[in-house]
C-alpha cells in the first residue's frame, strides 16, 4: 500500500477515533466557544502527511505483519502524540499559521478574546491529547516492549524539546556534535527510528538494531534537507530563513559559522532571531554558499540515502523471509527526499 492509499484509510479512523474522543468531553462544554475549540481539533489534524503511523505500517507489513485493524490503531498514537508535541513547536516558534489554518492556540485565542488565555488554553488541550494518546495505547493488544518504545520516544522527544528551547534562546553558537544530538532526540527518534522499531516490534522479530540504524540514516536525510530547504527557499508555511529568524541552531548554521571568515560570523550573529528583509536573506544565502554549506548539505543528504538504499537491499538479502512488495514503499521515501 503506498503512502496516499494508506493515509485514505488512516484518516478515516483517525477522525472516528478523534470524533469519539470528542464524545466524552461532551459533560465538561457549557460554552461555544470551549465547544469551537475542542472540535477545531479535527481540521487542525487533518493535514499531517502521516508519516511516522505509515512507518510504523510499512514496517509491520515488511516482517509480515497480518493485523490491519491493530497497527492502523497503533498509528493513531504517533498522531496523537504529534498533536501534542505541535503544542510546544507553535507557541515556541511564535507561529500563528499552518497549513492555511490558524494555530490551535492562535484559534483559541480568537475565541476567548485573548492572546495569552489562548496559549493557556492550547497548552491545557494539548496535555488532555497526551493523557488520552497514553490511556490508547495502554487498551492495544500490543507487547510490552512496542509500549516501552513508545515511552522511551516520548521521553527523549521532550528532552530534544528542552535542548532546542535552550539552544535558541541563547547567545552562545554550539558546535554540530550538539546540534546533531539535540536534533535526534527532537525529531530523530520522534519521526522515523522509533516509529520503524515499533512496527518490527508488533511482530517480535527480535533484533531490531539495524531497523534502528536504518530509521536513523533517513532522520539524518529529512533533516538536513528540511534545514537546506529554509535556506534556498522555505518550505510549507515557512519562507527563507525562518529558522534563522527564530533563532533555531541547525546542524547547517553550526557549519557555516565554523567556515565563515570573521565578518560573515558577526553578520550571522547580528541577524540571527531577528526578522530578516530579502536584502538580509540574499546576504546570509550568499554566506552559506561560500562557506560550502549549501553544497555540503545536498551532498551529505545523498550520500545518507544511498546509504539507506544499500541497507535496506542488504536487508533483504540477508532476511529473504522479509515481504519485499513493501520494501518497495521504503525505496519510495528514499527516492522523495533525494535532491537532485
Amino acid at each position: 500500500m503506498n503512502w496516499t492509499t494508506f493515509r485514505i484509510e488512516f484518516d478515516k479512523q483517525l477522525e472516528q477515533h478523534l470524533q469519539q474522543q470528542l464524545a466524552t468531553v461532551q459533560p465538561y462544554i457549557f460554552s461555544n466557544e470551549i465547544k469551537n475549540i475542542y472540535e477545531f481539533i479535527l481540521p487542525f489534524s487533518a493535514w499531517w502527511k502521516r508519516i511516522r503511523p505509515y512507518l510504523v505500517y510499512l514496517l509491520y507489513k515488511l516482517t509480515w505483519g497480518k493485523d490491519d485493524a491493530l497497527v492502523y490503531q497503533t498509528g493513531i498514537v504517533n498522531e496523537l502524540i504529534h498533536l501534542f508535541a505541535l503544542v510546544h513547536d507553535d507557541i515556541n516558534d511564535k507561529w500563528t499559521i499552518r497549513h492555511d489554518l490558524p494555530c490551535f492556540h492562535t484559534f483559541a485565542a480568537q475565541q476567548l478574546g485573548d492572546a495569552y488565555q489562548g496559549i493557556n488554553m492550547w497548552i491545557l488541550v494539548g496535555d488532555i491529547i497526551m493523557s488520552r494518546a497514553y490511556q490508547h495505547l495502554h487498551t492495544l493488544p500490543i507487547p510490552i516492549e512496542t509500549k516501552s518504545l513508545y515511552f522511551d520516544m516520548l521521553n527523549t522527544t521532550m528532552f530534544g524539546q528542552i535542548q532546542d528551547v535552550y539552544l535558541s534562546h541563547t547567545t552562545t553558537l554550539f558546535d554540530k556534535d550538539i546540534i546533531a544530538e539535540k536534533d535526534k532526540a527532537k525529531s530523530g527518534n520522534y519521526s522515523f527510528m522509533r516509529p520503524m522499531a515499533i512496527g518490527c516490534s508488533l511482530t517480535n522479530i527480535g533484533d531490531i538494531t539495524p531497523i534502528k540504524k536504518l530509521g536513523e540514516r533517513l532522520w539524518l536525510a529529512f533533516q538536513m534537507r528540511d534545514d537546506l530547504l529554509d535556506i534556498i527557499d522555505g518550505h510549507g508555511n515557512k519562507t527563507a530563513f525562518s529558522d534563522h529568524q527564530e533563532g533555531n541552531q541547525t546542524y547547517l548554521l553550526a557549519h557555516a559559522f565554523e567556515t565563515a571568515t570573521s565578518e560573515q560570523k558577526e553578520y550571522l550573529l547580528v541577524t540571527r532571531g531577528k526578522s530578516c528583509d530579502e536584502k538580509t536573506k540574499q546576504h546570509l544565502l550568499d554566506i552559506y554558499t561560500t562557506t560550502w554549506t549549501v553544497a555540503r548539505a545536498r551532498q551529505e543528504i545523498n550520500t545518507q540515502l544511498e546509504g539507506c538504499s544499500t541497507e535496506l537491499t542488504e536487508r533483504l538479502e540477508k532476511n529473504p523471509t522479509l515481504d519485499t512488495s513493501y520494501a518497495t514503499h521504503l525505496f519510495d521515501i528514499i527516492h522523495f527526499l533525494t535532491i537532485r
